[in-house]
């Protein structure tokens, strides 16, 4: 692993381990607080929700012809054969 990938892999982690152990922490804190079953687990799923919804405009704003092919190809069922074989071909994205 290259010394640049490494330093981009560390706060990733980082911020992996506080979310998990925020994830620990909180439902506890707030039985204790004695909120019901039901508002400690909608609060604590939000976080992860709330992720992916931040996510979502870079995500949609990579629409290059390869990433559409690849997008197209990861989403299809894999219990069907492909209608051509080009598309079991992995992509280069170089």
């Amino acid at each position: 692993m290259k010394a640049g990938t490494l330093k981009l892999c560390i706060p990733i982690t980082a911020m992996t381990a506080q979310q998990s152990a925020a994830m620990l922490v909180i439902p506890p804190f707030l039985d204790d607080l004695k909120y019901p079953v039901s508002a400690i687990g909608t609060l604590i799923s939000l976080g992860p929700v709330l992720a992916l919804t931040a996510r979502l405009p870079s995500g949609m704003g990579r629409e290059t012809p390869e990433f559409s092919r690849m997008k197209d190809v990861g989403l299809s069922d894999p219990a069907h054969e492909p209608i051509d074989k080009e598309s079991r071909v992995f992509f280069d994205c170089n």
